[in-house]
């Protein structure tokens, strides 16, 4: 079975509200920092998502 849609739809997340989710998760729980998430999922570092 191949997973790589469902690998995906976690790493590459396209729907805003779940990039909105992965962001903040992504700083604090794998501990990267803020302007390199901030780019990972297509914000700026003062985005509105109040991490």
């Amino acid at each position: 079975m191949d997973d790589t849609p469902c690998q995906e739809f976690f790493t590459q997340p396209t729907h805003i509200c779940h990039r909105q989710y992965e962001a903040p998760r992504t700083v604090f729980v794998e501990g990267r920092s803020q302007k390199e998430v901030a780019e990972k999922f297509g914000f700026t570092q003062g985005s509105s998502i109040n991490w």
